[in-house]
Order: structure tokens, then C-alpha cells, then sequence
């Protein structure tokens, strides 16, 4: 389609997303990145884009991409997980912290948002509530903070 029709945004979007299956996340970004460029409203193609340059450590521009997203279209809620994901790959935990708070308000039966919160705070020397945390994932039936609360909370 794409040498049919080099302006089908649709086609980076679709070629972007096989190479995203096979862990070809450059060049995953390099199509979606196209793909923007030919429809710079699309929100999803920005939110994939911000996924795979999480993966391929790129974690400022992965941000960028959500909230892109977000002003786009406000209500997308998993810009803000994703923005929390990309800060705690940069070992950024308070901010991972604000970005969890703020998707928990929105999703508060999240369970794997308690995890990566619970993560951030036991990171940041705040074990309580890291141990609160994992023990909301684990309510939620996240049986993965079951470890974590076995390990580092009495």
C-alpha cells in the first residue's frame, strides 16, 4: 500500500505495528513517526509511537508523546500510566509517583498501578506505603505484589 500510495497513513500505522510485534522498535517509530507527519491528530499513533520508544529507551520523547496524546484527546487515561512507566525506567520515582496518583484517581481498581506506585515508594525509602500499595494490587487480585509483600513488609 505504501508504494501505491506513499501519503496512506494507515499503512505506517499497520507496517509500524508488525515491526512493534517483533521488537523492531526503531523502526516502529520511524512509521509511526511517518504516520504523524501525514495525520498529526492521531492520538493512537502517538500513544504507539510513545510505547515503543519507551522500549527503545527513549523516555523523554516517550512522554512528549503522551501527553501529545492527551491534548488531543484529553480522556486518554493510559497516556498517563504510560508517562509514569517511562519516568520509572528513568529511575524518576516521584515523578512516576504524581503521574500513578494521578491515573489511580481515574482507575482506582488499576491493580497493576498500585504495583509500579508501590514500587516507586519503596524505591523513594517509603515502605509503608509501598506495602499498602501492594497490598491494594494484591485485593485486586495481582498475586505478582504477594512476593513483594512477603518480602519487604512485616
Amino acid at each position: 500500500a505504501i508504494a501505491l500510495d506513499s501519503n496512506f497513513y494507515t499503512a505506517y500505522t499497520i507496517r509500524a505495528q508488525f515491526k512493534t510485534a517483533f521488537k523492531y522498535f526503531k523502526e516502529a517509530v520511524a512509521d509511526y513517526t511517518k504516520c504523524i507527519q501525514l495525520q498529526p491528530l492521531n492520538e493512537m499513533a502517538l500513544y504507539e509511537r510513545g510505547l515503543a520508544r519507551i522500549e527503545n529507551d527513549e523516555n523523554e520523547s516517550a512522554i512528549k508523546d503522551f501527553e501529545a496524546a492527551m491534548k488531543i484527546k484529553p480522556d486518554f487515561t493510559e497516556c498517563i500510566y504510560q508517562k509514569g512507566m517511562a519516568r520509572m525506567r528513568m529511575k524518576n520515582y516521584s515523578g512516576a509517583i504524581r503521574d500513578l496518583n494521578d491515573y489511580i484517581k481515574l482507575k482506582p481498581n488499576m491493580a497493576m498501578a498500585y504495583l509500579k506506585r508501590g514500587v516507586c515508594y519503596d524505591k523513594t525509602g517509603q515502605n509503608y506505603k509501598a506495602c499498602k500499595d501492594w497490598l491494594r494490587a494484591s485485593m485486586r487480585g495481582l498475586y505478582e505484589a504477594d512476593a513483594l509483600l512477603k518480602m519487604k513488609c512485616k
